[in-house]
């Protein structure tokens, strides 16, 4: 890596004025996790300090027009606050050098994934679930040397799902009171997580055990956005991607594979109260004179890191660092999710 873009990860201002720059080992983060990183500090002359400071913060924001109440409506919701000191100064000063903090804070589960509204869908309506992690070098009450860097946090689907039965079966009949006996439509996909641009593989076998034979066989990839504000909301409900077959004609069991993509520009799912996004593999059977067999599976669709994260926290050249000996946390004040109330 040459010397600009070492430059680059930790500022610009890297050698001409005190600053201090934040960063994560990874950006991509599921509940539970532990998220841990550095937070370097560059000072060209002695200061008398505080200390520094980490803030985990995230938010849901959605508003939109409500056309049928002629209003703007506006909703926002915090999803996640924890603030503590990483390393205190209490006053002292602390002599010019560069500075090296490790950190450790622990992600709480149950979160809303991140999210943010496809670009075109909906002029009148925004929506946005967004964490950042953020470095304060507290100086005094009106002075902070400050850097946030954005995470990504995956909000996987309920474990519990009903749609994931890989069976259905359904009656077929004959000027809709006649029987022709029953046809049945299995599904499987193997994978279960995927990201944007990622094809799918699906896999069907229909059995005709019926005396009817069978036209047509659909199978689609749907995608349905749900943003709330106050007590409206707004559904946009879409098809990405779409397969169509020849159903198996009467005694007939058929096997097939069904390749549909997801677009490689779409928001990953997530499950909030204010903006829900699930993707869903829906399989149609059509049933002549019957209604149609249909089979829905989930699709877990996770947002990738993005193309411009800085993957590895490098040094300038020359830099000569020092790492600081964090403070026992559990000693020091910490404002956390409980404290606001947030589930």
């Amino acid at each position: 890596m040459g010397h600009d873009s070492e430059m680059d990860a930790v500022g610009s201002d890297y050698g001409k004025a005190n600053f201090i720059k934040i960063h994560t080992d990874k950006q991509i983060y599921y509940g539970g996790d532990k998220i841990s990183g550095k937070v370097m500090l560059s000072l060209m002359q002695p200061m008398i300090a505080d200390g520094i400071y980490i803030l985990l913060e995230g938010y849901e924001k959605t508003s939109f027009e409500d056309h049928t109440a002629t209003e703007f409506l506006m909703h926002s919701k915090c999803l996640l606050y924890h603030h503590c000191c990483i390393h205190y100064v209490g006053g002292e000063t602390i002599q010019p050098g560069n500075y090296v903090l490790p950190f450790t804070v622990k992600l709480t589960t149950g979160k809303s994934g991140s999210f943010a509204l496809p670009k075109g869908l909906d002029e009148d309506t925004n929506a946005d679930t967004f964490y950042k992690i953020q470095a304060d070098f507290r100086i005094s009450p009106q002075e902070t040397l400050t850097s946030e860097q954005e995470i990504i946090i995956c909000n996987p689907a309920p474990p519990m799902n009903l749609y994931n039965v890989p069976e259905r079966e359904g009656k077929v009949s004959y000027l809709w009171c006649i029987p022709k006996g029953l046809a049945s439509l299995c599904v499987k996909i193997e994978q279960c997580d995927y990201k944007p641009g990622d094809p799918i593989e699906v896999f069907l076998e229909v059995n005709n055990a019926s005396t009817v034979d069978l036209p047509s066989l659909k199978v689609e990839l749907t995608r349905t956005i749900k943003i709330c504000a106050d007590n409206s909301y707004k559904l946009y409900k879409e098809t990405m991607s779409s397969c169509y077959l020849k159903g198996p004609k009467a005694g007939e069991t058929s096997q097939y594979t069904a390749n549909l993509k997801i677009p490689r520009v779409t928001p990953a799912q997530t499950f909030g109260a204010l903006i829900t996004c699930q993707y869903l593999v829906r399989t149609t059977l059509d049933v002549p004179w019957s209604s149609a067999i249909v089979h829905k599976w989930t699709v877990q669709v996770f947002q990738p890191e993005k193309s411009d994260y800085q993957k590895n926290f490098t040094y300038p050249l020359g830099c000569e660092t020092t790492t600081f000996h964090t403070i026992n946390l559990a000693t020091m004040p910490c404002e956390d999710d409980d404290m606001f109330g947030i589930a």
